[in-house]
């Protein structure tokens, strides 16, 4: 995004979160991602996203068991956001046994499903929270 001088879940070369996720090998059975831009230190990025309840849902997710962080700085004369934020929250799919049956082994590798997107964008300040979850 920094690179790019952009906010938002679809990256440059068009993957979104969960095309990003699988790529990097994290199988999930709960997935969302928080994106901002603009907010000048962790603290007010993450009240800005507790502010919005998109954002909130995401962070306060009970089916959320582990998170990522993400912080980085745009670079040039003017940049247009200057930082950028990014938090991955989720939980990792079940893993089957060698000897589990062909069938249980088929549900539990689930096409994902979106639950909810929702972006807001400002000139200087910009959040976006996207949740997935796998229905089984």
């Amino acid at each position: 995004m920094a690179r790019n001088s952009f906010v938002g879940h679809v990256g440059s070369d068009g993957a979104g979160m969960i095309e990003r996720a699988l790529r990097a090998g994290y199988g999930y059975a709960y997935i969302a991602e928080n994106v901002a831009g603009g907010q000048k230190s962790a603290e007010t990025a993450m009240a800005s996203w507790m502010s919005s309840g998109g954002h909130r849902r995401n962070i306060l997710a009970p089916e959320a068991t582990q998170m990522g962080v993400g912080h980085a700085i745009e670079g040039g004369r003017a940049p247009k956001y200057g930082a950028y934020w990014v938090i991955v929250l989720g939980a990792p799919a079940v893993t089957l046994g060698q000897g589990a049956p062909a069938a249980a082994q088929a549900c539990c590798t689930p096409a994902p499903k979106v639950a909810k997107s929702l972006s807001v964008a400002s000139p200087r300040r910009s959040t976006s929270c996207s949740p997935a979850r796998i229905s089984v």
